[in-house]
């Protein structure tokens, strides 16, 4: 008799259901895949037209260092307005007379728009070249024991110096090694970046310091107002009133008082009546006082720590392009004519979207 096993149409259509099953959860799977796929397509679409866009700024801001000096001789010719209501007219770009930070007007360019900004490199005391007796005033006004102080200093000298024999108060190659993190050995050359600062001993805390700036208390960090470029002299005509205190050894009120005499009779930085100074100002107290409850010392002659006018700068080329901002910058140096000349490779410091857009 034979079988009607494989004849049965029920277990015929119970197999037929379970092939549709794995079919449908096949074509479920892929249309998820798909897209889960087309999500990401879109995100990463989206990330490349985003830097594709910071790379058009970026060449924008290269653009701007590239042709400083033929905007710095078009902008010498022509007068720059302030962003208030009353449109005060500010000065003339001078390079020698160099008075702070200027700016340019923008430059529209391939659906973009590209800025030079010059900073004086003197107006920041250096970590380097400026003489220890200014940096213990600062420290000192700014209520850092001198035990610190003088740790720092010999630490920093240690770094630099081509020997491994230790200072009194400073670190060689056996303390870094020592440490039971980041060992390291001391460098025994020049410090030439910012960032190594960080890796000498006791420099993660001095890099973090937040200084008094004003007669009113504000604190600010005080890491921008530092270099390590440069001849290691002040300029007075463009250095925050803070850093002026400690090069002169006078009181943070006297030193306010020079800043203030910078600004004109209109009492406003950056506008046509600025002053240059030529010296110290008549009436700014030069002998020793006190500063927030803290001596400043004068100890040596002014006049190798302070200068009044600057040939240094930090150039910055600011590009903008659809939303995004890049900024890159490099040190120059003002050459014999009006222009600028570039010391070193431009690297970026800012690149970011314009106005608060998210990546």
């Amino acid at each position: 008799m034979k079988s009607l096993r494989s004849k049965s149409p029920f277990r015929k259509s119970k197999r037929h259901a379970s092939a549709l099953i794995v079919i449908l959860w096949a074509v479920t799977l892929l249309a998820f895949a798909v897209a889960i796929a087309s999500e990401k397509i879109a995100l990463i679409l989206g990330d490349t037209s985003i830097q594709a866009k910071r790379f058009q700024a970026e060449l924008l801001a290269d653009s701007a260092l590239a042709s400083v000096e033929s905007i710095l001789k078009e902008e010498q010719h022509q007068r720059l307005f302030s962003k208030d209501t009353k449109k005060v007219e500010r000065r003339y770009l001078d390079l020698t007379y160099f008075q702070g930070t200027w700016q340019s007007q923008s430059v529209e360019f391939g659906g973009g728009t590209f800025q030079v900004e010059l900073m004086d490199e003197l107006s920041k005391i250096n970590w380097l070249q400026t003489p220890p007796y200014v940096w213990r005033n600062l420290f000192d006004a700014a209520g850092v024991s001198s035990d610190t102080v003088n740790a720092w200093q010999d630490a920093l000298k240690d770094w630099q110096d081509a020997n491994d024999d230790q200072s009194l108060n400073g670190a060689e190659t056996a303390d870094y090694q020592a440490m039971k993190e980041n060992k390291r050995r001391a460098k025994n050359t020049p410090v030439t970046d910012m960032g190594e600062l960080f890796w000498v001993k006791g420099g993660p805390e001095i890099m973090k310091l937040q200084i008094i700036v004003d007669t009113e208390g504000k604190m600010k960090p005080l890491l921008p107002m530092t270099t390590i470029y440069g001849s290691g002299q002040i300029n007075l005509n463009t250095a925050p009133a803070v850093l002026i205190a400690a090069a002169l050894g006078i009181s943070l009120e006297s030193a306010e008082q020079t800043v203030r005499s910078r600004w004109g009779p209109d009492g406003k930085e950056g506008t046509e009546d600025d002053v240059f100074l030529q010296g110290v100002p008549v009436g700014t107290t030069m002998a020793s006082s006190t500063s927030q409850g803290n001596t400043i010392n004068n100890t040596a002659s002014s006049s190798s720590v302070v200068t009044l006018s600057t040939a240094l700068f930090r150039a910055r080329g600011i590009g903008e392009f659809q939303g995004q901002r890049v900024v890159r910058e490099a040190l120059a140096v003002r050459d014999s004519g009006s222009g600028l000349r570039l010391l070193q490779e431009p690297r970026t410091v800012e690149s970011r979207p314009i106005r608060g857009e998210h990546l």
